[in-house]
């Protein structure tokens, strides 16, 4: 940022006949970008799971970044999330964050002050399938990274809930 391009133009017709310039100043926002991965690609009632948020500054040191992750419904977080920064939850939804972890909860918050440009971080968030989903439902899971000045980016990550064995007790005398 702050750096100065100058293009010059130069008119010949074997002797230089005329010269031109013009300098930009380069000014632009930080620049985000945020992965998510999960540990397998299909789950049935009772799995636990891992997702990974992976994500980096491209340019232009920042402030106050913000990455979000709603729990979907029928996962329960099994442990507290890991990552840098700080870490609080949503019980509400989304509107209010706190640092306790109980259950329900509705959203991982993984914030930190600054970060500088080139600079990467990670989280996990360990869930659970708890809800006897249809097999073949597909569960999608979005994260969203802001930071100031910065354009939001979004991540998302699918799993498909495949069929729960159902077990049958048949008693004969």
């Amino acid at each position: 940022n702050g750096t100065v391009i100058e293009n010059i133009g130069t008119i010949t017709d074997g002797q230089v006949i005329a010269t031109s310039s013009i300098k930009t100043e380069v000014n632009s926002n930080p620049v985000l970008s945020i992965i998510k991965s999960v540990s397998t690609t299909t789950v049935s009632f009772g799995d636990t799971f891992t997702y990974t948020l992976s994500y980096q500054l491209l340019c232009k040191d920042t402030t106050n970044i913000q990455i979000t992750d709603p729990i979907p419904s029928g996962l329960t977080l099994q442990q507290p999330a890991t990552g840098e920064g700080s870490i609080t939850y949503s019980h509400d939804g989304g509107l209010s964050y706190n640092d306790f972890f109980y259950l329900p909860i509705t959203h991982v918050k993984i914030t930190r002050s600054s970060m500088t440009k080139d600079q990467t971080g990670s989280a996990t968030i360990l869930v659970k399938l708890t809800s006897d989903l249809d097999a073949d439902t597909i569960i999608t899971n979005y994260a969203t990274i802001t930071a100031d000045n910065a354009e939001t980016k979004i991540a998302k990550a699918d799993i498909l809930v495949t069929a729960t064995p159902k077990l049958t007790l048949v008693k004969t005398a």
